[in-house]
């Protein structure tokens, strides 16, 4: 018989069953949902050596090393100590003395009114032995739920382990990450080229970000783990549209998990899964608890009529991370269809620029050459869209406004300001009648935009217009063939709310500027550009940290975010006579003699703030209701607590006299030695 005082850890490892058993309580896996192994109990209740079972028991859960680092919630340890007693006493087996002895120190503890305990997720897969994190004590804590793991975590965590191959080598963003299992999960064991955490509470970051230096070896000099990049996000979703993060980090895969539960939230979760797989090589996988069909069923309906396809993946019995499977998890593949599923309107080449959002005086290139800029007709939402994507990189993403004008700037340049998006689009063309026509095909759209507007607002009604993946539903490619007047001579007239930008430097131009009307004095000629990185390539650091700047992403010394280089090739200039124009950075100057301009420089300044405004209110509604929701849920959880006070104060009056029970048995057992 073994000796159950000189029985390690380390001895135990060829007891499968207690391996088993320990995985589960390490991640704390509510008791009733343990699965015990038959040949477990037996040794336990029914062997000759059933001491040596329990200390082995003892040293593989309350024991374990690691439980002594990084403590367990008390009173799990307690419930589970106490189900082992009552079920030796009950089978009348001898209970080993350290068991009692276990449970009286639990019992004593106060710790349990602690705000955080430790999770260990023991994966033992592709070199990684445990994942461990902290979490929150209460399900709502500090205003928000995401500071502990959720079940679809679990699962989505699982599924990703057995799909390793599925992530190596690519970039992964995750959206709501907690406290992240999830990210640390595929970050350690599937090897992707970087991954990219994001949340927007500011404590569920820090916690975050205390998980991430707890199991990696990152900090605030070194952001990679293992070859992997990892990077942490401040990113509200609906900021995912403007906020650039499609180019920054060009994801393969988009993960997400328990984040469809408020129906609140999912026009601005569904928006931005739709900007990020305009990216064709990119797809979502959502992963799901199913609390209520109706809630899940209205997200996915919300995501078909954006047209974007959605298929169920097979998920496995738990092998890595146990997790119940009391309440059905559901995991989808979520991926764009070929734009839009239909063909585009009107196509041109350009030169694709974005205004530097940090300056708003000089361009940044956001294609590396001149690419396709497509006219879409959306005909599920009665809408026009202007698309462009390069490689796998969406440069260009704007619903047409009615308000929306785009102006021409010099002879091959041209701009428009998109106030959803948050920025200001330039367009360089090779030459002046390639420009002509597109400011023909924009004032047409336009011009229908206006007259959808006015007629859906003298209807009372939105649009209502029955899905079609056809150019053909368009109103204007379906209306007549003859195309209405060319003008090339007299261009648009400047946008209310765009500020406009110089466009391209005198090498690129064989003409002067042609002014947007006779009421606008002429610009004044702008200075030469002397400073090198005012319009950085679109591959360089600079360009790079332009866009990240605009992601309010945590600085270094509060976050482990960080940015590299970007990898886009830089732009390639083409022959002087057919090379699109390149953007300068001085702005448009107003004559200091003219009252007229002035007043209406001031008047088009007022209006930008107007418009700025408009957007941050809408953000600061989504808040709002964020705040009114997670206030309900305490008042809820309030009301719960105070209702169960009377329960409460019953267990605690039955655990004293246990534990008085306990103690008289223990110091009996003592006198009897």
């Amino acid at each position: 018989m073994v000796d159950p005082d000189n029985v390690t850890v380390d001895e135990s490892e060829r007891f499968s069953e207690l391996l088993h058993l320990k995985k589960q309580f390490l991640c704390c896996t509510p008791l009733k949902e343990i699965k015990w192994k038959d040949t477990l109990l037996y040794k336990l209740y029914e062997s000759s050596e059933s001491l040596v079972y329990q200390k082995l028991l003892l040293d593989n859960t309350v024991h374990h090393p690691i439980v002594k680092k990084f403590a367990l919630k008390s009173s799990y340890q307690q419930m589970f100590i106490k189900c082992i007693i009552n079920q030796l006493e009950a089978e009348g087996k001898e209970v080993l003395d350290e068991l009692y002895s276990e449970y009286c120190r639990l019992l004593n503890e106060t710790s349990d009114g602690s705000d955080s305990h430790y999770r260990h997720y023991m994966v033992a897969c592709h070199g990684v032995d445990c994942i461990t994190l902290k979490e929150s004590s209460h399900i709502i804590s500090q205003g928000t739920t995401g500071l502990c793991s959720w079940q679809a975590s679990l699962a989505l965590a699982d599924w990703c382990i057995n799909n390793h191959e599925y992530f190596e080598k690519k970039r992964v963003l995750e959206l709501g990450s907690g406290v992240g299992l999830t990210g640390l999960v595929v970050s350690l064991c599937c090897r992707p080229s970087s991954y990219w955490f994001s949340d927007c509470h500011p404590s569920v970051l820090h916690l975050l970000q205390s998980n991430i230096a707890l199991n990696t070896t990152c900090n605030e000099e070194t952001l990679s783990h293992n070859g992997t990049q990892i990077e942490v996000l401040n990113l509200p979703w609906e900021d995912i549209p403007s906020s650039g993060i499609s180019q920054l980090v060009s994801p393969h895969v988009v993960l997400a998990a328990d984040v469809v539960f408020d129906s609140r939230l999912f026009r601005p979760l569904c928006e931005a899964f739709s900007h990020l797989l305009l990216n064709k090589s990119c797809c979502v996988l959502l992963a799901c608890t199913l609390r209520n069909q109706h809630t899940l069923d209205s997200f996915l309906n919300m995501l078909t009529s954006e047209k974007l396809e959605i298929s169920e993946e097979q998920l496995l019995p738990p092998k890595y991370i146990p997790y119940s499977d009391a309440v059905p998890v559901r995991l989808y593949r979520i991926s764009g269809r070929d734009n839009m599923g239909e063909q585009p309107i009107f196509s041109c080449k350009a030169h694709v620029f974005h205004i530097d959002p940090k300056t708003k005086r000089s361009w940044i290139s956001a294609s590396s050459a001149a690419v396709s800029v497509s006219f879409f007709y959306d005909s599920t939402r009665s809408l026009y869209r202007i698309i462009s994507v390069e490689g796998t990189k969406a440069v260009i993403n704007s619903t047409i406004t009615p308000n929306m004008t785009f102006t021409k700037t010099s002879q091959k340049f041209g701009q428009w300001s998109d106030v959803r998006a948050n920025t200001v689009y330039g367009l360089g063309f090779s030459s002046e009648a390639e420009l002509n026509k597109f400011i023909e095909k924009f004032q047409e759209v336009k011009e229908a935009t206006r007259l959808a507007s006015s007629k859906a607002t003298a209807n009372g009604t939105g649009s209502g217009v029955t899905p079609v993946t056809s150019a053909n539903a368009s109103p204007i490619t379906a209306r007549a063939c003859v195309p209405p007047p060319r003008s090339t001579e007299m261009p648009l007239p400047p946008s209310d709310t765009t500020p406009l930008i110089d466009p391209p430097n005198s090498t690129n131009t064989t003409a002067p500027p042609v002014h947007n009307n006779a009421t606008n004095p002429p610009a004044a000629t702008p200075a030469p550009v002397t400073n090198n990185n005012a319009v950085p390539n679109a591959g360089s650091a600079g360009d790079t940290n332009t866009l990240k700047a605009s992601m309010t992403a945590h600085q270094r010394s509060q976050s482990l975010s960080g940015l590299q280089p970007g990898e886009s090739p830089k732009h390639q200039a083409k022959a002087a006579g057919d090379k699109p124009a390149a953007p300068a950075a001085a702005v448009s100057a107003i004559p200091a003699g003219s009252a007229e301009a002035q007043l209406k420089y001031e008047n088009d300044r007022l209006k930008l703030a107007l418009a700025q405004s408009s957007a941050n209110a809408k953000k600061w509604e989504v808040e709002l209701a964020t705040l009114k929701n997670n206030n309900v849920r305490l008042t809820s959880a309030l009301q719960e607590s105070t209702a169960n006070v009377e329960e409460w104060k019953r267990q605690l009056h039955s655990y004293k006299e246990e534990n008085q029970r306990m103690k008289t048995k223990y110091i009996e057992l003592e006198a009897s030695k």
